[in-house]
C-alpha cells in the first residue's frame, strides 16, 4: 500500500509541472513537439507530441511518440488507459511509454525521470490518449459535456481518431491497446472503426488487430473466477474450494441471502496470473463464451501451429505471464516488451 500511495504522489507531483509546461503552448489539433520535461536530463531521445483534439463539446488531451525503430513501417497504435478515468500519464510514466518516474529514492519534490529501456516505442508508434473526457487533461467546455458512458466513449475516441492529425501514418498498421476497464470500450470501438471504413469515413484507419491486456469485459464472470483462482494459486485449500463450489454451486456473486453455509463459506475464503482483479481464468472462460464464437474460432480452444511454414490458429491468441499482477508492465516489463514485439510483428509468442 505505502508504495501505491507514493507512486499516486509522485505522478501527481509530476503532473503539474507537465501541465505548466503543456499550458505554454496554444491548444491545437497539429499538437507541439516537446524537446525536454522536467526531471530528464537533456534533450529527450524520442518525439514527442502533445496536443488537443475537439470532439463535439470536448477537448481529448494526447500525448504522441513516434516510433524510435522505424516509424514509417512501424505499426501505429492508441493506447486507452482503464479505470475509467485513469490518465493517459499512468500508461506514459508506468506501463509502456519511454520515461519512468524514478520512485525507488523519491523524498519529495520534483520526481527524477529516466528512460525506459523496455518501452513498447520502440518498436511502435503509441497515441495515449486521455479519454473519457474528464480524465487527465481532457476536458468539456460545457457542464453537459462531463456527461458520458462507455458508449459515448467509444464515439469520442473514434472520432478522435479520424481527426487527429497523424496524416503520415495512415497507411501504418493500425492497433488498438487497451488494459483493464478499456477491455469494455476495445471492442466496440474496433467495430466502429470498421464500420466507419466501410461507410467511407476518412481518413481510412487500417485497423489490422486489438491488444486487451488484463481486459474488463463481464462483472460476473470476473467475480466467479476468483475463487478458482484462489484455489490454483494454492490461496485457499481443496476442501474449502470444494465446499464453496458445493454450497455456492459455482455462483458467488448473487448469493441467495438465506444460503448461510455459502456465505460463510465465502467470508473464510477472502482471509498477471496473480491478479485477483481481473482473474486471467476469467478471460479463458470469456473466450470461449458464446458471445465471441462469431469472431472466426473454428474450435474452442487450439493451439498455434505449421502446415508447410504457414501459421494457423492466428484469428485469436491468448496468452499468460506468470507471476505478474494486473499491471504486468510493472511487475515483468522485459516479458511483456518481449511478446508485444513478437505479436505485434506477427512473430510466433
Amino acid at each position: 500500500m505505502p508504495l501505491i500511495s507514493g507512486r499516486y504522489s509522485i505522478l501527481s507531483t509530476a503532473c503539474i509541472h507537465l501541465l505548466l509546461l503543456f499550458f505554454v503552448a496554444e491548444y491545437a489539433e497539429s499538437g507541439m513537439i516537446v524537446q525536454t520535461l522536467p526531471g530528464f536530463s537533456g534533450v529527450l531521445p524520442f518525439k514527442l507530441e502533445t496536443g488537443y483534439v475537439t470532439v463535439n463539446e470536448s477537448e481529448l488531451f494526447y500525448l504522441f511518440v513516434e516510433s524510435q525503430g522505424k516509424p514509417k513501417q512501424d505499426p501505429l497504435l492508441v493506447y486507452l488507459i482503464g479505470g475509467p478515468g485513469c490518465s493517459a500519464l499512468n500508461g506514459f510514466f508506468f506501463q509502456t511509454g519511454p520515461l519512468l518516474l524514478n520512485t525507488s529514492d523519491y523524498s519529495g519534490g520534483l520526481p527524477q525521470l529516466f528512460y525506459n529501456e523496455y518501452t513498447w516505442t520502440k518498436t511502435s508508434s503509441i497515441i495515449f490518449l486521455d479519454a473519457p473526457v474528464g480524465s487527465g487533461y481532457s476536458y468539456a467546455t460545457s457542464s453537459q459535456g462531463y456527461y458520458t458512458s462507455d458508449t459515448e466513449s467509444m464515439a469520442q475516441t473514434h472520432v478522435f481518431l479520424r481527426k487527429a492529425n497523424h496524416q503520415e501514418y495512415v497507411e501504418n498498421q493500425f492497433f488498438i491497446a487497451s488494459d483493464s476497464y478499456s477491455g469494455v470500450i476495445t471492442p466496440i470501438l474496433a467495430l466502429a472503426i470498421i464500420d466507419g471504413n466501410e461507410a467511407g469515413l476518412q481518413p481510412t484507419v487500417n485497423l489490422q488487430g486489438i491488444l486487451s491486456r488484463s481486459p474488463h469485459t463481464n462483472s460476473s464472470l470476473e467475480a466467479n473466477s476468483k475463487i478458482p483462482l484462489a484455489y490454483s494459486l494454492a490461496l485457499i485449500s481443496r476442501s474449502l474450494y470444494e465446499s464453496a463450489k458445493n454450497s455456492c454451486n459455482e455462483n458467488y456473486v448473487d448469493v441467495d441471502s438465506s444460503n448461510a453455509e455459502c456465505l460463510r463459506i465465502l467470508k473464510k475464503s477472502k482471509s498477471g496470473d496473480h491478479d485477483l482483479v481481473v482473474p486471467y481464468i476469467y478471460s479463458r472462460l470469456d473466450r470461449v463464451s458464446k458471445s465471441k464464437r462469431r469472431l472466426c474460432l473454428e474450435t474452442l480452444v487450439r493451439s498455434w501451429y505449421t502446415v508447410r511454414n504457414e501459421y494457423n490458429g492466428f484469428r485469436l491468441t491468448f496468452a499468460t505471464l506468470k507471476g505478474a499482477g494486473h499491471s504486468p508492465t510493472q511487475y515483468k516489463p522485459l516479458e511483456c516488451y518481449n511478446m508485444f514485439e513478437r505479436w505485434i510483428h506477427y512473430y510466433p509468442l
